[in-house]
């Protein structure tokens, strides 16, 4: 994008089970590295991608090891990590 006189973008970042404040320190620094200005979204939901698909939930549990389901992080969590990602840059989420 920076080839091509892109300087800004919107980054809807996924991190699976949930956005930790490492995962976010890193896309930040990344797009500084680079040079890009960047609005870092993360994906957050109440239900994880196993359990928003009608039985892909119970098709993973038949597939691992053990039958062990893939866990629900709760959102909370996501948005504590995202405030720790944000200090960390020392930038301020909605600016």
């Amino acid at each position: 994008m920076l080839m091509k006189g892109c300087t800004g973008c919107y980054d809807l970042m996924a991190e699976f089970p949930t956005p930790s404040a490492e995962g976010l320190e890193a896309v930040g620094r990344a797009h500084s590295d680079a040079g890009m200005r960047a609005v870092v979204a993360p994906m957050v939901a109440d239900l994880s991608f196993f359990e928003a698909i009608p039985g892909l939930m119970g098709a993973a549990a038949a597939a691992a090891e053990g039958g062990r389901t893939p866990a629900s992080v709760p959102y909370r969590t996501s948005l504590e990590n995202m405030r720790k990602g944000a200090a960390r840059l020392e930038v301020r989420p909605g600016r």
